[in-house]
């Protein structure tokens, strides 16, 4: 899956990528993502986190969910070495630190049903963190893809309203037609390529 053109992209370009259980794993978006920026020659520094939505980077609390805080945040430094740290996730401390010329974020399929059903809180963690990634970078929003499981019915509505708040500051980047629903893992939200 090739999200970007890099013709343009300089070795001296730094990118920070952070998302959800989409980017987390060795296998798969993440890992191609990943790769295909440091391919380049970028720096690069990737975040994600099981189960995250917009909220959780912009304050870094993983609240009550039992299952934030059973997921460790998975960091792949310059080198493409996974770590793992029980660290909060803030989108403030890692792009001051990293000063990157470009932010992608992959995050959505967590808000589907709060976004389509208008919660504001969702909604204005949503533009925060938009607004955040854009400042002195070029930001791109990479939004749900294609799933089975029960939200599937709000997918569209969700990925509309994602769109809608990001794309003042973001480019946004559909993935739902460029998934393959032939390639999710059992669960129907994951894919293993």
């Amino acid at each position: 899956l090739i999200l970007f053109s890099f013709s343009t992209l300089a070795a001296t370009q730094k990118v920070l990528l952070i998302g959800d259980s989409h980017s987390s794993s060795d296998t798969g978006y993440g890992s191609e993502l990943y790769d295909q920026f440091k391919n380049t020659g970028a720096s690069v520094h990737s975040y994600s986190l099981y189960g995250s939505d917009p909220g959780h980077w912009n304050t870094g609390d993983r609240h009550s969910l039992i299952y934030l805080k059973s997921h460790p945040l998975v960091f792949i430094n310059e080198n493409n070495q996974r770590e793992s740290t029980d660290n909060n996730p803030t989108f403030d401390t890692y792009k001051s630190s990293f000063q990157p010329n470009i932010v992608v974020i992959t995050l959505g399929t967590n808000i589907i049903d709060q976004i389509t059903s208008d919660n504001s809180d969702v909604i204005k963690n949503t533009k925060e963190l938009a607004e955040k990634a854009a400042k002195n970078s070029q930001c791109y929003w990479v939004g749900p893809p294609k799933i089975k499981d029960d939200r599937k019915a709000n997918l569209n509505t969700a990925i509309q309203k994602i769109y809608q708040t990001v794309s003042p500051y973001c480019k946004f980047i559909d993935s739902e037609p460029l998934s393959d629903e032939t390639k999710l893992n059992p669960d129907n939200i994951h894919y293993t390529t």
